[in-house]
């Protein structure tokens, strides 16, 4: 017997059950059980025919199309880009209701898109689409929500994708799986898709009031518009008494010197006067932390939130503040808003990215936001496609011929302005920081400052290539303060601050891999004492030798190198010492005066290692403090000197499967080297240096047992490696064998105990394989903590 045939996939005509019957009235007669239905056609006669495929949508499927489609593009283009917005808000010069407008636009020609598809698709495809699309809405939040990855900064350089490739399959998994199940529940979901939307959507908006960091997230961090063009103070020079701060991003120490060598004729006579620090020491391996304490601020410490920080410190610890009260006009030019938002100055001027008008850059910070949000909400091999090599794919499209500038470009573009703008016409004292791109991510310039062709990747190549640029309008700089009188009896200071990702070329080991260390033994099998290994590895290096060059007023020609063992700490203390101010503040910790520092002093300095991109809150996930007492580029200068965690951090596992996600926030930011999962499921960490550590919470009053499954390198035994916790010895493994181990150590119970203990493993022989990028003194698998 033929049935009538019904289409769950269509326009919601079922119920929720998925059959079309209904109920019988109260008192009717109920037919035989298998009597035909009273519609059903006569016996022998063909079933009848489908509807055919363009059969025009129901309304209610037209509503249901249209509020699933904006639901997806309200999750990805508005929900995702305000997020970003309100989690960073000082990154930007605008409001967030300044370029919602474009988003706007964007989310609704999306939506429109989409639910015209879903209308004209054929019938039995129509209702499958929609699914299809609820279903990616909801797997894309998820992503976006519970699933991030430390891939780095927009800006910092090339984001870090082989680092998270261990996300790929699992990821594969949960967006396969999760799609393929939304069809295979299709008839359930399709009925009750408009009351899933709106739950969805409810859940989605009600914390957005409660996120982000800016008070007035809608108007901006600043409560207005941050003009684009600079105020005309910044190219005014004083009559009498100027100080100018060159701080050019990302320039290590080692390409400066070669570029001088490279020109020496050029360069020599452009810095003629100055002395050049040849053994600077970095503070901080990114701007943000960097540059307060080269303006005279104390280091930040991770004991407050990190707006708390930056407003005190740039508004009341550096050396602008005494400055303005002794009557110096201070003016800025700042790459990111947050040093025009809270640094003390007469005139500030945040640069824009893309140095250009205000509709212009309206049109690109909607588009990077967007291109983040998708970043965000896709998954891993979908997110490189995004990513596009730093051209990001939106924002390479709607700039057209408008190229989208970053730090290098906007600097350069805006720097010919500060130089046809530059006169002496100011009666009061002046200090000038200029903060300029330098050789910072991404690669946007040749060394004539013309842009590059096309979008190259930041390499060491492109890198060199954009300090040239920008040496060069330092150079064209220099000149135009001599055309104007004034350089003889400035004070000035050219400096970055941090060096850059990549190593020297000018020491390299002798497998051929770049590097700005001593050069190690050769990949030949060697072994050496921990002493041979630096603590760091060789791009952690890089980033903490900047270029530091002082011109004192009246000082003798010609360009003079010293191997003094100087700061970036040491910037504050000198200008206040030249100036005959106080000291500021930050400055008694480690900062001295550049002008009283001997080659031939002993002396410890400090620098703080942290991943920007890892956060808990309002605070980093940790800061790794190191000292050097003695040349930086001699290993045995380096020892860690603790770590900072935020308040109330603790790191109680007893468990750790080492290699995993979950160990990566215990293990120390140098001296380990994940290697992978292995073929039979193991994952396990390498050691690197010669002292690795693990961040463990440990018990206080009762003895534990530290039990860990540890290998050396077969070519490594034997092997002792010695234990301390908090820098006191426990006790010593000795490995026999290449084979895998258990071992086992008693901690001693201790009644006052740091909140995070530092586990610290230090290996006594080191091989270093041809074909790796560093020594191995060992492996570890798992480690556990166990009451005995």
């Amino acid at each position: 017997m033929a049935s009538a045939t019904t289409y769950p996939d269509d326009e919601g005509a079922q119920d929720a059950a998925g059959n079309g019957a209904s109920e019988q009235p109260a008192g009717a007669d109920t037919p035989p059980p298998d009597a035909p239905p009273p519609d059903a056609p006569p016996p022998g006669a063909p079933p009848p025919a489908a509807p055919p495929p363009d059969t025009p949508p129901t309304g209610a499927f037209r509503k249901r199309a249209l509020l699933v489609s904006a639901l997806l593009a309200y999750t990805w283009v508005l929900v995702g880009t305000y997020t970003l917005y309100v989690n960073n808000p000082v990154e930007y010069r605008l409001g967030f209701r300044t370029v919602l407008p474009h988003l706007s636009v964007v989310a609704a020609g999306l939506a429109a898109t989409l639910t015209l598809v879903a209308w004209l698709l054929p019938r039995v495809l129509r209702a499958r689409l929609v699914t299809l699309l609820f279903s990616l809405a909801l797997v894309s939040w998820c992503q976006a929500t519970f699933l991030l990855g430390q891939y780095g900064l927009v800006h910092g350089g090339r984001l870090e994708f082989e680092a998270n490739a261990w996300r790929r399959p699992q990821e594969a998994v949960l967006w396969i799986g999760a799609l393929l199940l939304a069809q295979a529940l299709h008839a359930r979901i399709a009925p009750r898709l408009v009351y899933l939307s709106l739950v969805f959507l409810v859940v989605q908006t009600l914390p957005l009031p409660f996120i982000g960091k800016a008070t007035a997230e809608l108007e901006g961090p600043y409560g207005q518009e941050m003009p684009f063009e600079p105020d005309p103070e910044l190219s005014s020079l004083s009559r009498t008494s100027n100080v100018i701060v060159i701080v050019s991003d990302t320039i290590t120490i080692d390409t400066f010197r070669a570029l001088l060598d490279e020109d020496p004729e050029r360069y020599e006579s452009a810095f003629d006067g100055f002395t050049l620090f040849t053994d600077t020491l970095g503070a901080y391996p990114t701007t943000r932390y960097a540059l307060p304490v080269m303006l005279g601020a104390p280091p930040y410490r991770n004991q407050e939130p990190e707006l708390v920080y930056e407003r005190r410190a740039l508004r009341e610890e550096t050396i602008t503040g005494p400055l303005l009260e002794a009557g110096y006009a201070v003016d800025w030019l700042a790459l990111q808003p947050v040093y025009c938002q809270y640094g003390a100055s007469s005139s500030c001027f945040a640069l824009p990215m893309p140095y250009a008008s205000g509709e212009v850059y309206r049109r690109q910070m909607a588009a990077l936001l967007l291109d983040v949000s998708l970043f965000r909400h896709a998954p891993h091999d979908l997110k490189q496609q995004i990513y596009n090599d730093g051209r990001w794919r939106v924002l390479d499209a709607v700039a057209r011929d408008e190229r989208p500038l970053s730090f290098a470009g906007a600097s350069a573009a805006f720097w010919r302005t500060l130089l046809d703008g530059m006169r002496v016409d100011r009666e009061q004292p002046c200090l000038k920081i200029l903060h300029v791109g330098g050789g910072h991510a991404p690669a946007e310039l040749t060394a004539d400052c013309s842009l590059l062709p096309g979008h190259a990747p930041y390499t060491q190549e492109t890198y060199v290539e954009q300090v040239r640029c920008s040496l060069g309008q330092t150079v064209d700089f220099m000149q135009r303060l001599r055309d104007l009188g004034v350089y003889d009896d400035a004070l000035i200071v050219f400096a970055s601050d941090h060096g850059a990702i990549f190593p020297s070329s000018d020491a390299v080991h002798a497998d051929g891999r770049g590097s700005t260390t001593v050069p190690a033994p050769a990949g030949d099998g060697s072994a050496g004492s921990p002493g041979s290994a630096p603590l760091l590895d060789d791009k952690s290096l890089s980033l903490a030798r900047p270029v530091l060059a002082v011109k004192w007023p009246g000082s003798a020609p010609g360009l003079r190198r010293s191997a003094a063992p100087a700061s970036l700490y040491d910037i504050g203390p000198t200008i206040a010492a030249s100036t005959g101010l106080p000291a500021p503040s930050g400055s008694a910790l480690p900062g001295r005066d550049l002008a009283r520092l001997d080659e031939n002093e002993a002396r410890t300095r400090h620098y703080g290692v942290y991943v920007l991109g890892s956060r808990s809150d309002d605070y980093l996930e940790r800061i790794e403090r190191y000292r050097v007492d003695g040349p930086i580029l001699s290993p045995d200068a380096w020892t860690r000197a603790g770590v900072l965690f935020p308040p109330g951090t603790r790191l109680a596992h007893r468990s750790l499967d080492l290699g995993t996600r979950t160990a990566r926030k215990h293990l120390s930011y140098h001296g380990w080297g994940a290697d992978g999962p292995r073929p039979d499921g193991t994952t396990l960490v390498r050691s690197v240096g010669p002292r690795s550590t693990i961040y463990l919470s440990l018990p206080r009053n009762t003895p534990i047992q530290l039990v860990a499954r540890v290998r050396a390198h077969p070519r490594n035994v034997p092997q002792a490696i010695d234990i301390e916790v908090d820098g006191t010895p426990v006790g010593v493994w000795t490995i026999e064998s290449g084979r895998y181990e258990v071992h086992t150590v008693v901690v001693p119970p201790e009644a006052v105990r740091k909140q995070i203990s530092e586990v610290t493993l230090a290996g006594r022989k080191w091989f270093r394989p041809a074909n790796t990028q560093g020594a191995n003194y060992f492996e570890l698998d798992w480690v556990r903590v166990e009451t005995p």
